[in-house]
């Protein structure tokens, strides 16, 4: 990928590859059909996306790689139709699967004429409080909602209890149809609101009881008021508390990720991948480390004593070691070179 200098652009291939599985003559297919960002991608209809699976390139793909495409298709997707951020950094393993489960879910739904009754849908799995585990357990959350109908006559879905109106520009809204103009119309007063509310706080209460973010519900046992419930929720795990936890976290991969070698459970290309997360986070809440910082933490943490020559060369090369990306892939394209990257049983510190 090193002729690759846009960084949406970059972000998908490396997605692509060390998320999905993708090969990088299938990934540089994909680029050369003009998807070259995550917005790109989330614009193919179904019938175009079938057509370009069907190609010879992607064609031999197995039946799960396809499905993790899929899933990231359909992430985009629905975060561009929420008008929701895009940030494939978030998009990992855990995330993929969580997305696979609820398109599984929605799928086995398909073709029903009226929104699904509560008690036909399966809820989600009880949230641990476990700030990594936040974002996928929230778009399932938000997919279950999505999934059932209010008491309001038109059969508003119960998303719209906990929707952001401050998200939304009248511009946007103009944009919106369907279900999602449904939700966004939807007032959020009176007996058909009152109603919808408290039954999206009994869910709260349901999948919350008994775990780290249970006391996130003690201000509102009394009125069962689901909506500021879950804007408490926001506030805890994507307000200021949670962006100093997600700077530490992104610090603390930088500093003690290391690899040796290859391993069944961690990879060259995963410990890359960690490093590239994990300072996407710090630049995306404006503590960025400066470029030779970054490339010096990634170096120092590959332990292979074979390797050092490269990592010599890397240190000492004018514009390697000042551009993270370049380094991964002159890094990547010297020891796959001379065949260094080989897989035993010892596992390296993640």
């Amino acid at each position: 990928m090193e002729d690759i200098d846009d960084p949406d652009e970059l972000m998908l291939a490396n997605t692509l590859i060390n998320v999905v599985g993708l090969s990088i003559a299938q990934t540089n297919f994909i680029r050369n059909q003009g998807i070259r960002n995550a917005t790109l991608l989330a614009r193919l209809d179904d019938e175009s996306f079938k057509e370009m699976l069907d190609r010879p390139t992607l064609s031999n793909i197995i039946i799960t790689t396809k499905m993790r495409l899929r899933a990231l298709r359909n992430l985009i997707q629905t975060k561009k139709t929420a008008h929701d951020e895009i940030n494939l950094e978030d998009f990992d393993d855990e995330m993929c699967d969580a997305t696979q489960d609820m398109m599984a879910r929605s799928s086995s739904m398909k073709g029903d004429s009226k929104r699904t009754s509560q008690k036909d849908v399966k809820a989600p799995e009880k949230f641990s409080g476990k700030v990594k585990a936040w974002k996928p357990w929230k778009a399932d959350f938000e997919a279950h909602l999505a999934q059932i109908a209010g008491s309001n006559p038109d059969e508003t879905p119960l998303l719209y209890v906990i929707r952001d109106d401050e998200a939304l520009t009248p511009e946007e809204y103009d944009l919106l149809e369907g279900q999602m103009k449904k939700i966004y119309d939807a007032p959020l007063h009176g007996k058909h609101f009152m109603r919808d509310n408290f039954q999206v706080y009994q869910k709260l209460r349901a999948l919350l009881t008994g775990g780290i973010a249970e006391t996130y519900l003690s201000n509102y046992e009394k009125t069962g008021n689901g909506r500021e419930a879950w804007q408490e929720l926001l506030t805890a795990y994507e307000g200021e508390d949670a962006t100093n936890t997600a700077i530490t976290s992104a610090r603390n991969d930088i500093r003690l990720s290391s690899w040796e070698r290859n391993t069944k459970n961690w990879t060259f290309d995963q410990y890359c991948l960690k490093h590239i997360r994990a300072n996407n986070i710090l630049k995306k809440y404006d503590v960025p480390l400066d470029e030779a910082t970054k490339v010096r933490e990634f170096i120092r943490g590959i332990n292979n004593t074979s390797l050092q020559s490269v990592k010599t060369s890397i240190l000492l090369n004018k514009e390697l070691k000042t551009d993270l990306n370049k380094a991964i892939i002159e890094f990547k394209d010297t020891v796959t070179t001379l065949d260094l990257v080989v897989f035993e049983k010892n596992q390296c510190k993640r």
